[in-house]
């Protein structure tokens, strides 16, 4: 297929969702593929309003148009199975009966549809928030990488090694059995921890918006209590001295 001409900031945009698609047309042809994707890809995003939902569930209409669903394991099916062929990807007909399964009828197609479209949000939702970016013309989904927890003061960075590879590195000593964390929100290399360089709420204002979840991470909730502390040792005004105060202050205008 012949590549459109893009500006150079919407490059990543377009390879982004073109390499989101091939994805989803693999696992929608593997039925391993797609449960396990499911299950071990953790959607960042607490609420369907934030604007990442609101732009995939966009993107998982669309791709319900041309993507048919794999049709419905059989039992002892190992997996594997799926759409397969050239089915997979094509202009869906109107109906929709033949690829959903329902009763032919304009509703009951639209229904399933849905449903299905719903099926490919929660999927790309997933490989949206766990995707890494190696080049401006290739994204990854690493098995082990995905599992690592953010940190607003990580104990090791990721960056793209040589061809399609991944490197994570720790930043300092790492105790046996503890988590390995980076930082999901970067500006560049060497930019340090995000609460060396943040306010506790401006930082979790930004993650908020980018990401779509309240930071709950160590350093954080540990800013949280020693802020509590301190609003909560804060001397309650003495209202004796206020009220004759301003008397006070009244009577020496007089």
């Amino acid at each position: 297929a012949k590549v459109p001409e893009l500006e150079p900031d919407a490059k990543p945009n377009f390879v982004r969702v073109c390499c989101l698609l091939a994805v989803v047309i693999q696992a929608c042809a593997n039925a391993k593929l797609w449960d396990w994707l499911m299950a071990n890809l953790r959607p960042v995003s607490e609420s369907k309003e934030h604007s990442m939902c609101v732009s995939t569930a966009s993107f998982g209409q669309r791709f319900a148009d041309y993507i048919s669903p794999p049709p419905p394991k059989q039992q002892g099916d190992g997996g594997g199975g799926g759409g397969g062929g050239s089915g997979v990807f094509c202009k869906l007909p109107a109906d929709g009966s033949e690829y959903f399964g329902a009763a032919p009828g304009a509703e009951a197609a639209a229904a399933a549809k849905a449903a299905w479209a719903e099926e490919l949000t929660a999927l790309l939702l997933r490989l949206q928030t766990n995707l890494f970016y190696l080049r401006d013309d290739m994204i990854g989904i690493f098995q082990l990488a995905c599992q690592l927890h953010h940190s607003c003061r990580p104990n090791a960075e990721v960056t793209p090694g040589p061809g399609s590879t991944l490197v994570v590195k720790a930043t300092m000593r790492i105790p046996e059995g503890a988590a390995v964390s980076f930082s999901y929100i970067s500006d560049g290399p060497g930019d340090g921890a995000l609460a060396e360089r943040m306010k506790l709420g401006p930082r979790r204002e930004r993650i908020q918006a980018e990401l779509g979840f309240c930071c709950r991470c160590a350093v954080c909730c540990e800013q949280e209590k020693r802020q509590a502390g301190r609003d909560q040792a804060q001397p309650a005004p003495d209202l004796v001295d206020q009220f004759f105060g301003s008397h006070l202050a009244q009577s020496q205008r007089r």
